[in-house]
């Protein structure tokens, strides 16, 4: 337990290390992360994705990270992102006029992406990931994982979380 408090004292698990392979296999040959950001991880400073978030994430490529869900999941994610209620047999948008978020909806992608990735390395698939994140959390306060993620703080109570599972501090 003292290494976990060490380590979230000096803010080195927003990222906990993954398993890249099974995070390719959970999702098509690439990360959620790389879903939404092209290149390979370490490749691009902070600047770099900050200016890429800034700029707006292609609609297009949010729903390709979603395609390795089912259409329940991808709804209450792309609600959660775009801050409205879309029907759930949407379509992705074409390519032909690719459609971008905004800077917020782009940062909140992000995080989301970056929740799956920590979500799947603890629970190892995607399934179990998604079915933890949609279920409230007696240790969140019977808040639902999901839902946390729109807003930093949120996110950073989750991704805590998901680092204390990961070292064995919680069940």
């Amino acid at each position: 337990m003292d290494m976990l408090q060490d380590a979230l004292a000096q803010g080195e698990c927003a990222m906990l290390p993954t398993d890249v392979g099974v995070l390719r296999s959970e999702h098509g040959g690439r990360t959620p992360t790389r879903c939404l950001i092209p290149g390979e991880a370490g490749e691009q400073s902070r600047i770099v994705l900050y200016r890429h978030i800034r700029q707006g994430i292609n609609l297009k490529d949010v729903w390709g990270m979603l395609s390795v869900y089912d259409a329940s999941f991808r709804k209450q994610v792309m609600n959660c992102i775009l801050g409205v209620s879309i029907p759930i047999n949407q379509r992705r948008p074409s390519s032909k006029n690719p459609a971008r978020l905004s800077p917020q909806q782009s940062a909140v992608a992000y995080l989301y992406a970056q929740v799956f990735e920590q979500a799947i390395a603890v629970f190892g698939t995607r399934k179990l990931a998604a079915n933890w994140l949609l279920r409230p959390c007696p240790y969140l306060e019977g808040c639902v994982p999901l839902k946390m993620v729109d807003n930093v703080l949120g996110y950073q109570v989750v991704q805590d979380y998901l680092a204390g599972i990961r070292y064995g501090v919680y069940q």
